[in-house]
């Protein structure tokens, strides 16, 4: 049973959903009556096919292309730098963002961007916390919880981890260090 056709589309529609619909082709829920089938290896235009979120189940995920040369990262690149600036940072925030190599960084951008426009040297100081020392991640949620920005509370200890990694490396490039074991605090 066939899900989306993904074979069919085009370099230009390709192109259209990675840079205003952040890569995602599709859904697959359960009640569709659809299964996820078989993805080629290669799109047209140099796109990658994926399935994400997927369960044992062959009745579930997100259908995702990525990028798989110069000319799609690009795209990808570009649609996150627009994406950040219009969820209200700065260039110099949004093109941070667009270059960090965090885990998880499509399904923690929100939080990425929160905590940024947020600007309070607490959350740079417990992020920073958990992402330099070794600390069980239950004590920190205890501690932190109440100051997390909601597009945060729902993440898992990975997630967490990898928005206290990628959100301390962001400060430091934005400050201009260049020491990974610098722990500056940069507040406006």
């Amino acid at each position: 049973m066939e899900t989306f056709n993904i074979e069919k589309l085009t370099v230009r529609q390709l192109d259209f959903l990675a840079y205003n619909q952040d890569c995602i082709i599709g859904k697959l829920l359960p009640s569709d009556g659809k299964t996820r089938g078989v993805l080629p290896e290669k799109l047209q235009g140099g796109w990658v096919p994926r399935w994400v979120g997927t369960t044992t189940k062959s009745d579930r995920g997100t259908l995702i292309i990525l990028p798989g040369d110069d000319r799609t990262r690009d795209i990808v690149y570009h649609s996150t730098i627009r994406k950040v600036k219009g969820m209200g940072l700065g260039y110099d925030e949004a093109k941070q963002i667009a270059k960090s190599k965090v885990r998880f960084k499509y399904e923690i951008i929100n939080a990425m961007v929160d905590y940024l426009k947020a600007n309070k040297p607490v959350l740079d100081d417990a992020l920073m916390y958990l992402a330099t020392e070794v600390v069980p991640y239950e004590s920190w949620i205890g501690l932190w919880s109440d100051i997390l920005p909601e597009s945060a509370k729902g993440f898992d200890q990975a997630r967490m981890m990898a928005l206290a990694t990628g959100i301390t490396d962001i400060k430091k490039k934005l400050a201009g260090v260049n020491n990974e074991f610098a722990t500056t605090s940069i507040s406006k």
